[in-house]
């Protein structure tokens, strides 16, 4: 995954940041291209020097924002099944982005263009060290737990 500022894409999917489970993979997909809808509509908003947030710009965020609690709530409960020893830690690391997500969500109409442009970035930096380090590893946990089911 790269950081891309064509104004149309800001993270390109590689597939080496797979984890080997379809469902997960493509909810991460999904975040991807949701961050990247974000990311698309704040440039339309610059580039519009419009005096306020637009309806799309607000829509956008709050797709993010509501898939990436759907994608916690699905990754954690497959970590509880298969027993992920720390899942703990994993789970407060989602609390942590989270409340910064809802944070940001929030106070967004307060926000000015380049708070938003950092929250984009936050986004990104987040999805290439959580999904592309912190997903791979308990990956091993659940397989093993997908294959004793089986």
């Amino acid at each position: 995954m790269t950081p891309n500022t064509d104004e149309k894409t800001f993270i390109i999917w590689d597939k080496k940041f797979e984890i080997g489970i379809p469902v997960i993979d493509e909810q991460h997909r999904q975040l991807v291209l949701l961050t990247n809808d974000f990311y698309k509509e704040l440039m339309n908003y610059k580039k519009m020097e419009l005096p306020k947030w637009e309806p799309q710009l607000i829509q956008a965020l709050k797709k993010c924002t509501d898939y990436v609690l759907v994608h916690f709530n699905a990754e954690e409960k497959l970590m509880q099944y298969c027993n992920y020893e720390h899942f703990l830690e994993h789970k407060k690391a989602h609390n942590e982005f989270t409340a910064k997500v809802l944070e940001t969500a929030n106070n967004f109409n307060n926000a000015n263009f380049t708070t938003a442009l950092n929250f984009v970035k936050f986004l990104y930096q987040w999805i290439l060290e959580h999904i592309g380090y912190e997903d791979k590893k308990y990956v091993p946990a659940l397989k093993e737990y997908l294959e004793s089911t089986k």
